[in-house]
């Protein structure tokens, strides 16, 4: 039976340990945060916070959105267009955009990132 006495054991037995978990992780919302923080241009700054907040507009969530359209890579024809698989995973953009070093996009670290 339920009563408001074991609906506040719940929540401080069972939901603050859930919390206490999760502290652990890191917050999107920093993230996102820094991502207007970078010292570049807007649209890169406006890019990478939407990479961050996963609002890209890749075929994954169009389709999620209810929008028509094939849900496969339109460079690679893989299965599905995630994020990652444009970002990092896909063959076609890591070969047709390669870092001086010779290394792939996805493994390139991007000094500008970083805070001073």
């Amino acid at each position: 039976m339920y009563t408001v006495k074991s609906g506040y054991w719940v929540a401080r037995n069972i939901l603050n340990k859930e919390m206490v978990e999760n502290q652990g992780e890191p917050s999107i919302t920093k993230l996102q945060a820094f991502a207007w923080k970078i010292k570049a241009p807007p649209k890169l700054r406006h890019f990478i916070w939407q990479t961050i907040s996963g609002q890209l507009a890749v075929t994954s969530n169009l389709t999620h959105r209810h929008m028509r359209c094939d849900n496969y890579c339109p460079r690679c024809r893989a299965n599905d267009e995630t994020i990652n698989h444009a970002m990092g995973i896909c063959s076609i953009p890591n070969s047709a955009i390669s870092v001086p070093q010779r290394e792939p996009l996805h493994e390139y670290k991007l000094s500008f990132l970083e805070e001073e």
